[in-house]
């Protein structure tokens, strides 16, 4: 596998992890 390839999985792996933190952040405000 590329360098590119492999950065452009790291950075929407890395895009997924994040906003997956601030739909959980924004839930427990809510909640």
């Amino acid at each position: 596998m590329s360098v590119l390839t492999f950065s452009l999985v790291y950075a929407v792996v890395a895009f997924a992890l994040i906003c997956d933190g601030v739909v959980a952040t924004k839930f427990k405000d809510a909640a």
